[in-house]
């Protein structure tokens, strides 16, 4: 086949995968293209032969009551508890990490507060 993407790319087609402006496109190329037109009446008929001849079966009303039962016992995931903790994680190593950056810029705690402060009385007695 000169066309490698094609066989992978109409089976998700025909699977219902594919999104629509792949869809459309794929539509285009094979009423245009006579060899992969053939090839997708080939898997077409494929498809159909296997679905004739697989048999199909049914769960019993037993299974299906035990299955039932089952789903209903099983624990409930919350996944927003954890990404409620994880946000919460992120939050303070953020202000964890701020708080350091602050203080290791300052030369210690407070120290731009102090340098106003000293500075303001200084031009308070300088008038």
């Amino acid at each position: 086949m000169s066309h490698p993407s094609f066989e992978s790319q109409l089976d998700a087609y025909l699977d219902g995968e594919l999104a629509a402006v792949d869809a459309r496109e794929l539509e285009v190329h094979v009423a245009q293209c006579r060899e992969c037109m053939e090839f997708r009446d080939r898997r077409l008929a494929l498809r159909a032969a296997i679905k004739a001849r697989v048999p199909t079966f049914q769960a019993s009303d037993v299974l299906r009551a035990r299955v039932r039962a089952t789903v209903r016992k099983a624990p409930r995931v919350r996944p927003w508890r954890s990404l409620a903790i994880a946000a919460s994680l992120a939050v303070v190593a953020l202000g964890t990490w701020q708080l350091a950056a602050r203080r290791s810029a300052g030369g210690g705690g407070g120290a731009p507060h102090r340098r106003a402060v000293i500075g303001s009385a200084y031009r308070e007695a300088m008038v």
